[in-house]
C-alpha cells in the first residue's frame, strides 16, 4: 500500500524521488555485490574485446588475475559464478531503446567524432567549435511538435531532453572524449556511470568546451552537467529515470568579415593569411543560451512479468519535465549594422526567456496478439516573456505568451510475421494553440538483408514564439505578428536497404504557412575610409566605395504559397580485402507549387551534396593495434545559403550571396589500443590549392587547413 501513495505523490509533483523511495531499497545490500566483485578480483584488469552489433551476445568479459600459474582456474571459477558480459553495460534512450557499450572503430564513429558527436553530413560547421552551423537539408518531422524559443542556431549544441542517456551496468564505467579546438582551448566531454545496487544506477557527465578561434572575436566557451538516474524496486514492478540537465552557451559574435575583408579573403591575399588581421563587422558583442531542466518518468507495473513474454501486462505512469531557457544579446555600445537603438549612449542587453512545465500520465498495454498500445493525456504550460511592454506609434507590443495546452496521444505497434507496424497520433484540445500530429509507419524485414519501410503523416503546429513576438533595445527588431496561423507540412518517406548493395531513402513534404525570417535587400550608403582602408589603397588595393547598411535588417514571414520539399540519398560501403568505400549522395530540390523554379524563395537547399570517402583497417603490431587510415572529400552544388544574424541567434534567408561549389578533402588516421581510440586528422587539405572561396554562411568562411588530434578512452572498474 505504501507503495502506491507513493506513486501517486510522485506524480503529482515529479519531485524528491530518490528520498522517497530509498526506503524501497533497504532490503538490498549493496555491499554483498561489491565485496563478491573484490573477492574474485572482478575489479582487476578487466579486459573487452572489440564488439559489433552481431557480436555483442556472443562476447564476456574476461576476468583475469594477477598470477599467470592458476589464470585458468580463477577466470573460470569467476566466470561460473558471475559472468560479466557486454551486453550487462546497459544505455538506454528516451524511447527506452538499449545499446550497449562500443568500443570498436570505423569511418562512420570517424564521421561522429566532433563536438555535437553526430554526423555532420547536412551540417555545415562555422570556423570555430561550438558557435553555429547552417543547415544544408531538412526534415520538418524531426522538429518537436510544440512551439519553441527561437534562436535555433545555437540548439544544435543545446542537449535535449530526448537526447539524455541513462546508464545500468554491473560495475563503474566511465569515458573520456578529448578533441582540439582552435587557437587556446580544448573539447572535454567526460562521464562516469555507478550502480551502488542492482537496482540503483545513476551517472554524471560533464561536457566543457573553449575555443579562441582564428577570427577576432569569435571565441566559444561552452558548459554541460548531467546527471542521470535509474531507479527500479526489488520485485521489479516500480521503475524510474530522472535527470537534471545545466548548460550554457557562450559566444562572441563578430558579425562575419566586412565587404573589404571578403575581397581580400577571396584573393587569397597573403598580407591576411593570418585570420587574426581580418576586420569584422561587430565588437565587443556576444550572445548567451542558459537551460535548466528537470525530468521524471516513472511507471508501476500493474499486470504482467517481464520474464514471461507471452503474459499480458498493463503499466501506468508519469512523465513530469520543468525547464527553463533564456537567450541574451550583450553589446557594450550599439552598432548601426542593426539599425537605430531606442539609447544610443547606452549598451544593448536584450534577453528572452522561456518557462516550460510538461507533465503527462499515460497507461500502456502490452499483448503478444493485439501489440503495445500506449494511450497518455498531457498538460502544457508555456511562458514566452521579455522585461518590457513596448507601446509604438503602430501599436502596442506585449511581453509575454502564454499558451497552455491538453494533449491526447496514442501510440500502437505491432509485430506480424517480417511487418512492423507503428501508429503515433497527438491532438490538442481545449486550447488557443494547437498542435496536431499524425505518423503511420510500416517496416518490412527479410532475415536483416532486406528492409523496406515507409511513412506518411500530417501534422499542424503553431510557429515558434519569437516569430510571433519579438523585443530588442534596436528599433527593427521589434515585432508582434498574432495573425500568424499554423504551419502545416504532410510527409512522406520511403527507405530500402540491402546489405551489400546499399540504402535508399525518400522523402517528400509539402509545407503550407512555411514561417520563416527573411532578410530585406541590401541598402548601400557611401562611408569615408578609415586610416587602415587609406592605406590599402595606397598598396594599389581597390576597396569599394560603399557598403550594405541593412545586412542584418530581417522581417519575420509566412509564406502564402506550398513549398515541395524532395531529397534523395543513396549510402553504401563497398569493401576490397582491407580497404573500404563509402559513399553518400544526396540530390535535393525545394520549390513553390505548380511554379517552375530551381530556387524557392523561402526554403532555399543544394542541389547535390556528395560524401565519399575511402579506407584502409589492419591489425599491426602482433595485433595490439587496430589501423583504420583514409581520405574523406566531401562537396555541395552553390546554393543561396541561409545568412546567420547574431542578434536573434537565428539564420535568416536571403538572395544575394551564393556559397558552395568547393570541396573539402580530409586526410586521417585513427588507431584503436585496448579500449582506447585515437583519432588525427588533417581537415580541408586542399583549402590553399582549390582557392578561397569557402563559406559556411554569407560573410562567415568555412575553416582553414588544420590538424586536430583526439581520443575516446573508455574504463571498466
Amino acid at each position: 500500500m505504501f507503495r502506491i501513495y507513493l506513486f501517486i505523490i510522485l506524480s503529482i509533483f515529479g519531485t524528491n524521488l530518490i528520498a522517497q523511495i530509498s526506503n524501497e531499497l533497504d532490503s538490498l545490500n549493496s555491499n554483498k555485490l561489491n565485496d563478491f566483485l573484490i573477492k574474485n578480483n572482478i575489479f582487476q584488469n578487466i579486459k573487452i574485446d572489440t564488439i559489433t552489433t552481431i557480436e555483442k551476445d556472443s562476447l564476456d568479459l574476461k576476468v583475469l588475475s594477477k598470477s599467470n600459474n592458476n589464470q585458468n582456474t580463477k577466470e573460470k571459477d569467476s566466470l561460473k559464478l558471475d559472468s560479466l558480459k557486454i551486453d550487462m553495460y546497459k544505455i538506454m534512450d528516451y524511447k527506452y531503446l538499449t545499446t550497449y557499450v562500443d568500443t570498436t572503430i570505423s569511418v562512420l564513429k570517424d564521421y561522429k567524432m566532433n563536438y555535437l558527436r553526430r554526423d555532420y553530413f547536412e551540417l555545415l560547421p562555422f570556423a570555430n567549435t561550438g558557435h553555429a552551423f547552417n543547415r544544408m537539408g531538412y526534415d520538418f518531422f524531426k522538429r518537436s511538435v510544440i512551439p519553441q524559443m527561437g534562436a535555433r542556431s545555437k540548439h544544435y549544441g543545446y542537449t535535449e531532453r530526448n537526447e539524455i542517456k541513462y546508464y545500468e551496468v554491473p560495475t563503474p564505467l566511465s569515458e573520456m572524449f578529448f578533441k582540439t579546438t582552435f587557437e587556446q582551448g580544448q573539447l572535454l566531454d567526460a562521464l562516469v556511470a555507478v550502480n551502488t545496487s542492482p537496482n540503483f544506477n545513476y551517472s554524471l557527465g560533464y561536457r566543457g568546451m573553449r575555443s579562441l578561434g582564428k577570427y577576432l572575436d569569435s571565441r566559444s566557451n561552452n558548459g554541460n552537467f548531467i546527471a542521470s538516474f535509474l531507479i527500479k524496486n526489488k520485485n521489479q514492478s516500480y521503475f524510474a529515470r530522472i535527470h537534471y540537465n545545466s548548460q550554457r552557451i557562450d559566444n562572441q559574435e563578430n558579425g562575419g568579415i566586412t565587404p573589404t575583408s571578403l575581397k581580400l579573403f577571396e584573393e587569397g591575399d597573403s598580407d591576411f593569411l593570418d585570420r587574426s588581421v581580418i576586420d569584422n563587422r561587430l565588437k565587443n558583442t556576444e550572445s548567451q543560451l542558459t537551460g535548466k531542466r528537470y525530468y521524471i518518468d516513472q511507471y508501476w507495473k500493474i499486470l504482467g512479468n517481464n520474464k514471461e513474454k507471452d503474459i499480458d501486462e498493463f503499466n501506468i505512469g508519469n512523465e513530469f519535465t520543468y525547464e527553463t531557457k533564456a537567450y541574451r544579446f550583450i553589446q557594450s555600445a550599439p552598432d548601426s549594422f542593426f539599425g537605430d537603438a531606442f539609447i544610443e549612449t547606452k549598451g544593448i542587453y536584450d534577453i528572452v526567456k522561456l518557462g516550460r512545465l510538461e507533465n503527462k500520465f499515460y497507461a500502456k498495454i502490452s499483448n503478444s496478439f493485439v501489440g503495445d498500445f500506449l494511450g497518455s493525456i498531457e498538460i502544457n504550460k508555456s511562458k514566452y516573456f521579455f522585461k518590457s511592454i513596448y507601446i509604438s506609434d503602430s501599436g502596442i507590443i506585449p511581453n509575454k505568451l502564454n499558451s497552455d495546452q491538453i494533449f491526447l496521444n496514442t501510440t500502437w505497434n505491432k509485430k506480424l510475421l517480417n511487418l512492423d507496424f507503428e501508429f503515433d497520433f497527438k491532438k490538442t484540445f481545449q486550447s488557443k494553440v494547437i498542435s496536431d500530429h499524425f505518423l503511420a509507419r510500416i517496416l518490412f524485414k527479410n532475415n536483416t538483408k532486406f528492409n523496406i519501410s515507409a511513412s506518411a503523416g500530417f501534422r499542424s503546429q503553431n510557429p515558434d514564439y519569437n516569430f510571433i513576438l519579438y523585443q530588442s533595445g534596436y528599433k527593427n527588431y521589434n515585432w508582434y505578428n498574432p495573425e500568424f496561423i499554423n504551419q502545416r507540412t504532410s510527409h512522406f518517406s520511403l527507405d530500402i536497404s540491402h546489405y551489400k548493395l546499399g540504402e535508399i531513402n525518400f522523402l517528400f513534404q509539402n509545407i503550407d504557412n512555411y514561417t520563416y525570417y527573411s532578410t530585406r535587400p541590401s541598402v548601400f550608403e557611401e562611408i569615408v575610409p578609415t586610416q587602415n582602408q587609406l592605406n590599402l589603397i595606397a598598396l594599389g588595393i581597390e576597396l569599394p566605395e560603399e557598403r550594405p547598411d541593412s545586412s542584418f535588417f530581417v522581417d519575420a514571414k509566412q509564406e502564402n504559397r506550398t513549398i515541395n520539399y524532395l531529397k534523395l540519398r543513396y549510402k553504401a560501403k563497398f569493401n576490397l580485402g582491407k580497404f573500404s568505400f563509402f559513399n553518400t549522395i544526396q540530390y535535393q530540390k525545394s520549390g513553390i507549387k505548380n511554379i517552375k523554379s530551381n530556387i524557392s524563395n523561402s526554403l532555399n537547399v543544394p542541389e547535390l551534396i556528395i560524401r565519399s570517402t575511402i579506407s584502409f583497417t589492419s591489425d599491426v603490431f602482433d595485433k595490439a593495434m587496430k589501423l583504420n587510415t583514409g581520405v574523406s572529400g566531401q562537396y555541395f552544388t552553390e546554393y543561396y545559403a541561409d545568412r546567420y544574424n547574431p542578434l536573434l541567434g537565428d539564420f535568416t534567408n536571403q538572395n544575394e550571396f551564393k556559397i558552395g561549389g568547393y570541396p573539402r578533402i580530409d586526410f586521417f588516421i585513427n588507431a584503436k589500443v585496448q579500449q582506447t581510440r585515437l583519432y588525427l586528422k588533417a581537415e580541408h587539405i586542399n583549402s590553399s590549392i582549390t582557392g578561397y572561396n569557402f563559406f559556411s554562411a554569407p560573410y562567415y568562411p568555412y575553416r582553414d587547413f588544420s590538424i586536430r588530434f583526439g581520443l575516446v578512452w573508455n574504463f571498466f572498474r
